[in-house]
């Protein structure tokens, strides 16, 4: 079992390296070659197309582009696209963190789009508590949850670490699902494409002091699912 956590945990972390390197300083004048329409770069007629959409006009499905593979095509419109953008802790859920007001997520993506950005990664909470390692704005070891939606249903029967009902894991939460497709149309409103996390690491195995903390508070804790195995419940880190 400990293997097997380990070797998610690692993938993901390759995931979020692989996805997030910088562009070499070759890459990014080509960029703005691109979106100039520098008439030395050969790629230049089709890239002028790559404008951002204005709001309203969601974009195209994504192939590699047939010409140059360093680029994709938006296949409903024939337009070159390449792909840059950004992320956000809390571009798809919210979490309690002590004065810090919420994100304004439709003046977030248009913030983007201004800068030219065309690309969001939504990262995806799995814990729904933990106590804090003194991140800004908190105390270590004060409580920080995550606000609702979450993926599966609160259904009980008995209480989770945080006093409310269990999660059902068998039944996933309608609301969760509207609210990620929601956050997706607007990003796809202002010409942004999203990918979205359904893992990462840091919901298992946290930092600091109280770093067992976020599996204390992950649904899959057998304190906190209400689908239980027979074995008594255990706050500890699965071996």
């Amino acid at each position: 079992m400990k293997w097997i956590k380990n070797v998610i945990v690692i993938c993901v972390g390759l995931l979020l390296t692989l996805t997030t390197l910088p562009l070499s300083n070759s890459a990014v004048a080509q960029s703005s070659r691109i979106q100039q329409g520098d008439p030395t770069d050969s790629h230049a007629s089709a890239a002028q197309e790559a404008t951002p959409s204005q709001p309203g006009n969601l974009p195209g499905r994504l192939v590699v582009h047939p010409a140059n593979p360093g680029y994709f095509q938006d296949t409903s419109t024939g337009k070159t696209v390449f792909l840059h953008g950004f992320d956000h802790f809390r571009a798809l859920q919210e979490y309690d963190n002590n004065c810090i007001s919420p994100l304004d997520f439709e003046a977030f993506v248009t913030r983007l789009a201004q800068c030219d950005h065309d690309f969001l990664r939504l990262w995806t909470w799995e814990h729904f508590w933990k106590r804090s390692a003194g991140e800004k704005g908190c105390v270590a070891g004060q409580i920080s949850v995550t606000l609702p939606p979450h993926v599966y249903l609160r259904t009980g029967p008995g209480d989770a670490v945080d006093g409310k009902p269990r999660f059902d894991l068998t039944v996933f939460d309608p609301a969760y699902f509207s609210h990620l497709r929601q956050r997706v149309r607007v990003a796809g409103e202002h010409g942004i494409r999203v990918s979205v996390m359904l893992f990462q690491g840091w919901s298992i195995q946290g930092a600091g002091p109280h770093a067992n903390s976020v599996w204390e508070g992950h649904p899959l804790n057998r304190q906190n699912r209400a689908c239980q195995t027979g074995r008594q419940a255990s706050t500890s880190r699965p071996a």
